[in-house]
């Protein structure tokens, strides 16, 4: 039985993730001679995308629970 469908919020806020991008960003080497000194961040637009993840309720013997999610994107199965 399929129950009313939810869409969960985002575990990052947009701030923490454009700080993160920024992190990455000035984290990562390039080969370089010169580097340039003045280094500016712009972020034109953010854009959320919602992945359909499907979850089934398992019930094993001892009426043990378990939830499997099926990314739809990806096919990975988790628990």
């Amino acid at each position: 039985m399929l129950e009313k469908n939810t869409v969960k919020e985002f575990e990052i806020t947009i701030k923490d993730a454009i700080k993160k991008l920024e992190d990455t960003l000035q984290e990562m080497s390039f080969d370089y001679e010169v580097k340039n000194l003045n280094k500016h961040f712009v972020l034109d637009s953010i854009t959320k995308v919602y992945v359909p993840i499907y979850e089934a309720r398992l019930t094993g013997p001892k009426k043990k629970v378990e939830i499997m999610r099926i990314d739809a994107v990806t096919k990975k199965i988790s628990q």
